[in-house]
């Protein structure tokens, strides 16, 4: 992950942009990042920090990782399926999600392509971990139809 480069989250720009997007009406955060940086510790600060500026700004952030565990004490039978994952993500994204921030992760990375797809077909604003706007190309629209029957399961 060396070659990884860190953007250093600036709370108070963060805030300051984190308002804006109250005002457009967008609280509803879905934070999207790929599970293998997870084991990074520079990815977890980032993580944190846009939690802490995000929450105390009055948002409700759902990110993939709380839906783990909520649906982990839920079913705490048996494991996780990746598919009772996915699906539960995208039911979330499509359905209560105002807006998607990108953190450490891009239409490059296998494990967001699905989640960007269905946020672009959502027409839900992407941004990235500074809450500057992205431009999500169409050609994404492939992950999308792969995605669409686990959005209603």
């Amino acid at each position: 992950m060396a070659e990884q480069n860190y953007i250093v989250l600036n709370d108070t720009t963060l805030a300051k942009k984190a308002n804006h997007l109250l005002t457009q009406g967008l609280f509803r955060i879905y934070l999207i990042t790929p599970i293998r940086i997870l084991d990074d510790i520079e990815t977890i600060k980032n993580i944190n920090r846009l939690y802490s500026v995000l929450s105390e700004c009055g948002f409700m952030v759902f990110s993939p990782l709380d839906i783990a565990i909520s649906l982990y004490s839920y079913k705490n039978t048996k494991l996780l399926s990746y598919t009772d994952l996915l699906a539960q993500n995208l039911f979330i994204l499509s359905s209560q999600a105002d807006a998607v921030v990108l953190l450490n992760a891009s239409i490059e990375h296998s494990d967001c392509r699905t989640t960007l797809a269905v946020a672009y077909h959502c027409k839900k604003p992407i941004l990235d971990e500074k809450l500057c706007p992205q431009n999500i190309s169409a050609s994404i629209q492939i992950d999308f139809k792969e995605a669409s029957p686990l959005i209603h399961q």
